[in-house]
């Protein structure tokens, strides 16, 4: 079996970070690509999480994914307080398709 290697995505309050996982058949690996703050702005009297920022650093750790070869998949996770649990989800099947 060849290699299979996956992103997470990881937002939390304060801060996040891309991983690279990876799976040969018989065991697993795991690594930090990228980690980056999360600053919120404000506007008004509201303070936002800086999703245009967040969508920024995700990138840059695709990028920086580009070096360990083919991806299978992306795992997105968030926490907000208020909203309770997000999770955005999309990887491929062992034909190449989406499912």
């Amino acid at each position: 079996m060849s290699e299979k290697q996956v992103l997470a995505v990881d937002y939390g309050a304060s801060g996040g970070r891309v991983m690279l996982g990876g799976f040969d058949g018989a065991s697993f690996t795991i690594s930090e690509l990228h980690r980056f703050p999360n600053d919120p702005v404000k506007l008004g009297d509201t303070m936002y999480w800086d999703v245009l920022r967040l969508y920024f650093e995700m990138k840059q750790g695709i990028v920086k994914s580009k070096a360990y070869g083919a991806i299978s998949g992306i795992g997105v996770d968030t926490w907000t307080g208020r909203e309770g649990c997000w999770t955005i989800r999309f990887t491929t099947g062992m034909d190449g398709q989406p499912e």
